[in-house]
């Protein structure tokens, strides 16, 4: 693996793990808003995320690298601090929300992408070789 492509690796996941933790954070603070729409909303919101990452990318890392920022951001607020406060309470809203977290982190990693040899891309691919000079 060159520098380079190290580099791009290394950039994509820290902005993955970031977008992914940001996520979390405001799936912590807005997941009880409006119970069950704000529930809704945000559990929405992670399954296009992560759908969206997912189609963007061949690969499953970027994916897989989000998941765990927002995982690692709800863990992080599901406990209290000094204060007693928390931001993730155990009630039905909270085990909704985690509840619904690891369903759709789990089946957007299971989920099988889609496959450069597709039969549409090696056709396109065997059109554009007979159209080159």
């Amino acid at each position: 693996m060159s520098l380079g492509s190290l580099a791009r690796v290394s950039t994509l996941g820290l902005a993955a793990f970031l977008a992914g933790a940001t996520l979390g954070l405001l799936a912590s603070i807005y997941h009880a808003a409006f119970f069950p729409f704000g529930l809704i909303a945000i559990l929405l919101a992670v399954g296009t995320a992560l759908a969206g990452v997912r189609k963007v990318f061949v690969v499953r890392y970027p994916a897989l690298v989000a998941s765990a920022g927002m995982i690692t951001a709800i863990t992080v607020l599901a406990g209290s601090d000094g204060q007693d406060s928390v931001l993730i309470s155990a009630n039905v809203a909270g085990y909704s929300l985690l509840a619904g977290i690891v369903v759709i982190v789990v089946f957007a990693l299971a989920w099988p992408g889609s496959s450069p040899t597709s039969p549409a891309r090696i056709e396109a691919r065997q059109r554009e070789r007979k159209t080159a000079p």
